[in-house]
């Protein structure tokens, strides 16, 4: 992420937000989230957090670039841990530091362990988690119709 950018790492707060979301996912997930799957996680899951990534550039003279959604995630926080349940960065966007941003805004907020389940085809995915030092601790079988799902684990000791 440059030096002079301004990032903003906040709740979805209205249907504009969820259009950003779904454009998001479009883009990054051959399984998206639609509205109707967000809707029905936030009737069904208290304490779900979403959050959008966005960022405004400023330049020297104070002028601020518009807003631009870079990614989301989706996250619940229990007892001992965070599952998260859902990381994106728009392409053209990725591999600038905004999934670290958000992976570091769980651990510095809540100081848990992270787990979360990646498609076992999804290689940017466990390639990303992987550098950030997430384990892979167990295959679920069969759990993306004909593919295996991999829990990839961060664990903040020990």
């Amino acid at each position: 992420m440059t030096e002079n950018l301004q990032v903003l790492f906040r709740p979805l707060q209205d249907g504009n937000d969820i259009n950003e979301f779904e454009k998001t996912e479009e883009r990054t997930s051959d399984e998206p989230w639609d509205r109707f799957k967000l809707t029905k996680a936030l009737e069904n899951s208290p304490g779900l957090n979403i959050r959008l990534l966005q960022t405004s550039v400023h330049s020297n003279y104070k002028d601020a670039v518009p807003i631009l959604t870079v990614g989301h995630s989706i996250w619940q926080v229990f007892e001992k841990s965070i599952s998260l349940l859902n990381i994106a960065v728009r392409p053209g966007l990725q591999r600038q530091g905004y999934g670290h941003y958000m992976i570091d805004y769980l651990l510095r907020i809540h100081n848990k362990d992270i787990d979360v389940i990646v498609n076992e085809e999804n290689t940017g995915a466990l390639l990303f988690l992987s550098d950030l030092n997430f384990k892979a601790e167990n295959v679920l079988r069969d759990l993306f119709d004909d593919r295996d799902g991999i829990e990839m684990v961060y664990h903040t000791s020990g």
